[in-house]
Parts: C-alpha cells; sequence; structure tokens
C-alpha cells in the first residue's frame, strides 16, 4: 500500500474504531480496557479536522492527506490516570500527538513508516520514541500511563514542531492545542495486525466548556475562574463573548473572598446582599452589562474593605478619554489602570463606560486574584 493509501486508511480507522473512555469503568475493546480515573471526565463528539504529514523523501515534513470528521475526543481534568489492561498477549500501546502548532483550529499528525514519529509505552509506564522493539504488556494486568508522562512528551513534542532544524519541525508558530491519539495493537501470528484507538484531551484544572478554545488569550483565566466557581458554565458553553453583567461581578467577587452566601428569590440574591453589606455597591441593576468604572471601583472598595484610603484619581491623563470617566469612579479608576487590571482599548482610550465580556471579566478576576495584597 503506497503511502498517500496507507494515511487515508489510518485516519478514517481512527474514526471508525474509536472507543469511548470512561471514568474508572468501562469500554473494553477486544484488545483491552482503557480506564480514566480523574476528578472529572466527558466523552463529547467534536469534528477535528486532520491534516497528514509525511516526509518529502528527506527530512522535511510536507502536508499530505487532508480530512474532517467527527468522533468522540475524551476529556479529563484534575489528576489523571489511564488504566490500560490487556485482554489477551501481546498487546502493545502507541502515543500519536495531535498538535496544533500554528493556532488555526486544524490539528497535524505525523506519519512516516522509515522512521516513526511519537511514541511507545514501556512496561513501566514510561513514553519514549518508537523504535523496532515492541514493549508487548502482559494480559489481565493493568498498566499505569499517568497524565504527568503524557504532557511531558507533549510539550518536548510541540517545541521540536515549532523549532527550525528539529526533526519534527512544522512551523514557528506559538499554537499550544493537543489531543492525544492513544491506541491498543496486536500482531496475531499470520494474521493482520488489529488496532483500537482512543482520543483523549488532558486539563489541568477543569474540562473546558466546548466554546473556550484551548489556544485562546483568555482560556487560562476561564478555567481559573472556573476552577474557583467564580463562574458557572451555561450547559457545555460558558459564552465568553456574552455581556459581563452587574450580578455576576458581585458574585464572582463574594466567591473569590470565601463568603457564605444564602439563598434567595434570584441566583444572585445572596451575592447582591454580600455586596451590598461590604459597601461595593448599591445593588441596582444586576441584569445590566457591568461596566469598565463600575469594575474598577467595585475591585478598588473589595480590595480596601476597612482601610483608610486618599481620595483621589490621578493618572489617567494619558487617556484621551479620561474626562469620561465618572467622578464617583474616578478613584477606583486611577488605582485599577496603576495596578494593571484595566488598560487602554486602543487609540489612546479607556472607554470607562464601555462594558466587559464574560472572558475579559474573567481575565480581570484572575489577575485580581492572583495579585499580591489586593483580594
Amino acid at each position: 500500500m503506497n503511502q498517500k493509501r496507507r494515511a487515508a486508511a489510518l485516519i478514517l480507522s481512527f474514526a471508525l474504531l474509536l472507543l469511548a473512555l470512561p471514568v474508572r469503568a468501562g469500554a473494553a475493546g477486544d484488545l483491552g480496557s482503557f480506564l480514566i480515573d480523574a476528578r472529572s471526565t466527558d466523552a463529547s463528539e467534536q469534528e477535528l479536522q486532520v491534516q497528514l504529514y509525511q516526509r518529502d523523501g528527506g527530512d522535511v515534513f510536507q502536508p499530505d492527506v487532508a480530512l474532517s470528521y467527527t468522533c468522540q475526543v475524551n476529556r479529563a481534568a484534575g489528576e489523571t490516570t489511564l488504566i490500560v489492561r490487556p485482554q489477551t498477549e501481546g498487546v502493545w500501546v502507541e502515543v500519536d500527538y495531535l498538535t496544533d502548532t500554528d493556532g488555526d483550529g486544524g490539528y497535524e499528525l505525523l506519519t512516516d513508516d522509515a522512521d516513526p514519529v511519537g511514541d511507545r509505552m514501556a512496561a513501566d509506564g514510561t513514553l519514549g520514541p518508537r523504535n523496532g522493539v515492541r514493549s508487548v504488556l502482559e494480559a489481565n494486568r493493568p498498566y499505569q500511563l499517568s497524565a504527568r508522562t503524557l504532557k511531558q512528551r507533549a510539550n518536548q513534542v510541540l517545541e521540536a514542531r515549532r523549532t527550525k532544524g528539529s526533526d519534527q519541525y512544522l512551523t514557528a508558530g506559538d499554537g499550544t492545542d493537543l489531543i492525544y491519539l492513544i491506541s491498543l495493537h496486536q500482531a496475531p501470528a499470520g494474521g493482520e495486525e488489529q488496532t483500537e484507538y482512543y482520543y483523549l484531551r488532558l486539563y489541568d484544572k477543569v474540562i473546558l466548556p466546548s466554546d473556550v478554545d484551548v489556544g485562546a488569550w483568555y482560556c487560562g483565566a476561564v478555567e481559573f475562574g472556573l476552577s474557583k466557581g467564580l463562574f458557572s458554565a451555561q450547559t457545555d458553553t460558558f459564552a465568553p463573548d456574552a455581556p459581563a453583567t452587574r450580578a455576576m461581578m458581585w458574585t464572582a467577587l463574594a466567591k473569590l473572598k470565601g463568603a457564605s452566601l444564602s439563598n434567595g428569590e434570584r441566583w444572585y440574591s445572596g451575592a447582591q446582599a454580600w455586596a451590598m453589606s461590604n459597601g461595593l455597591t448599591d445593588g441596582s441593576d444586576p441584569d445590566k452589562p457591568v461596566t469598565r468604572e463600575q469594575v474598577s471601583l467595585m475591585l478598588f472598595r473589595c480590595a480596601h474593605t476597612g482601610k483608610a484610603v486618599a481620595k483621589n484619581g490621578t493618572g489617567l491623563e494619558r487617556f484621551t478619554d479620561c474626562d469620561r470617566v465618572s467622578s464617583w469612579a474616578a478613584q477606583g479608576v486611577s488605582w485599577a489602570v496603576e495596578q494593571g487590571l484595566v488598560s487602554g482599548r486602543g487609540g489612546g482610550l479607556l472607554d470607562p463606560q464601555g462594558g466587559l465580556t464574560r472572558a475579559e471579566l474573567a481575565v480581570v478576576l484572575r489577575q485580581f486574584a492572583q495579585t499580591p495584597n489586593l483580594a
């Protein structure tokens, strides 16, 4: 079979033979079971755009077959351990890395029969580059592969694919999105090799909603906010571009400060009462978009509760619209700019009455929480 036909058959088999990965139990194929032990997990349908790369006869990888298909991508977060239990003799495990080094949303998969790309798992759970030696696993014995091991190798792979001169170089882009393709293999004597495939995506703390791109500038902040309970995902989405409201701000600050919130008529009632009692807000207009100057003042008051501070609003003169900052918010805005919590929006504008998206609010809250002596 020539390289192009083999590559197409390989990708198509991934889609056809995919099995779901459950938590602590479940899906076993003919070759073995593959389990995930993690804080949280799911197996969501995802459309993948995959570009296969083959060597051009030398050391350079060139695009070959491009395919698009929908499959289950198993997602896990927290301290994750993968457990492989072969059901039969002669099984070995391999790992391929679907990377998005250029950040275009499509995944790159490198394949080369002459010089295999990817890793093979040893019996002790370590990973190393493929070679002619297969680490065959014992039947009915559980083998562990930790998320830490996978991530360490993935970081090395990403670095190689972004570094000119490396044997896996693709582009100098800074994309970090990656999906692991884990496969179980067996080659019976005199028979055709059997393979089972599993797609896996790993997160540090929480499983990100489907509308939060792993490579997005706000991804880390959203993960932080969700892990701290500052936001709640809306079903499987976060709505990063939706306007943040005053009620969302009250709730996030209350949870960030560890407040014990009582139930009320509305989902935000407890946070509203807390914010009012701490002098952060008058509690009005909970459903209205929160403005940049309102966010600044609430953060200022939250950071200075019970502290005597000077009444000023200096340092805003560099913004051409500084005269649009409301007098009641000037002190908070000046402080927020000084702390780096709020910055200009281009063209020398501060846009104090402009709103924030949920993604922007997540970024502000993470910086506030992680700046010493503020939160």
